[in-house]
């Protein structure tokens, strides 16, 4: 699997759900030293390269809650 192999970059990541359940998205929070870095990465994702993104969205986040309570096992 794809993201196994860039597991050490990845947050976390998961559908984005409406309010029914039915996946809308989905949210990756990715970690790489620059913000070229992280459109050279998404631009060899599996789901880009197969066009089932209708848009990608990149943005810079900063962590000021290190706490992982609270996110079911994987």
């Amino acid at each position: 699997m794809y993201l196994e192999t860039v597991a050490d970059h990845i947050a976390f990541a998961g559908p984005l759900l409406d309010e029914k359940g039915t996946m809308i998205g989905s949210l990756l929070a990715i970690d790489f030293p620059s913000e070229v870095a992280a459109r050279a990465w998404i631009s060899q994702e599996p789901f880009t390269q197969a066009g089932l993104y209708a848009s990608v969205q990149i943005h810079a986040f900063e962590n000021r809650w290190p706490q992982k309570t609270g996110f079911p096992s994987a």
